[in-house]
């Protein structure tokens, strides 16, 4: 969890609160500060767009989203991805 990732080039990216790398793909929860402070919302993005760049794809996480009822969704959206970029 939280590990560096980079891009082929070496070129950090970020740390995503989950990622699985093979598979380009990360995890990034959504708290509420990432809604309300301009400055982690900015950063946010960049990071979000460093991420697309390298050819990962991002999904983006809230609280409702792990302890809701959507979270079985979430969950098979999560499964899917994966499979979809074992391909």
């Amino acid at each position: 969890m939280n590990a560096r990732r980079h891009d082929d080039a070496g070129r950090y990216l970020g740390r995503p609160d989950s990622s699985w790398p093979r598979e380009r793909l990360a995890l990034e929860y959504e708290g509420a500060v990432h809604r309300t402070d301009a400055v982690t919302f900015a950063a946010d993005i960049e990071r979000r767009e460093a991420f697309a760049d390298a050819r990962w794809d991002v999904l983006r996480v809230t609280k409702e989203h792990l302890t809701g009822p959507g979270r079985a969704a979430f969950v098979r959206r999560v499964l899917r991805r994966l499979d979809e970029r074992r391909r």
